[in-house]
């Protein structure tokens, strides 16, 4: 793939997955539960919650319970072209931050889930 390019796919979560990788990424519960240690957090994911991982940061899936999830990946050229090249943090964990609904993200994650 190039640098700009945008990828989802729903996944059966696994034992022991371990990622590194310099996409942004966004994980989307879509059944069950797992859990997701990053950034020296173990997070626990249940439905329709959002985890967005940055750009080179790893992270590891376990705990999982019948877990389906979809990922978004965007690649550095596209985060940059939006971003207008300013390096930033960012941040979505709806299962550790349930003030903030992250709602406009979760339909399009489930418009993408449907095509």
């Amino acid at each position: 793939m190039g640098l700009n390019h945008l990828e989802y796919k729903i996944v059966k979560a696994a034992k022991g997955e371990s990622y590194m990788q310099t996409d942004l990424v966004v994980l989307y519960m879509l059944d069950g539960e797992m859990s997701v240690s990053y950034y020296g957090d173990l997070i626990r994911m249940k439905k329709e919650d959002i985890l967005l991982i940055n750009s080179g940061m790893e992270y590891e899936i376990s705990g999982i319970r019948d877990a389906i999830y979809g990922t978004a990946s965007f690649s550095i050229g596209i985060i940059s072209q939006v971003m207008d090249k300013r390096s930033l943090i960012l941040y979505a964990d709806s299962a550790r931050d349930p003030l903030h609904s992250y709602q406009d993200l979760r339909e399009i994650l489930q418009e993408m889930t449907a095509e």
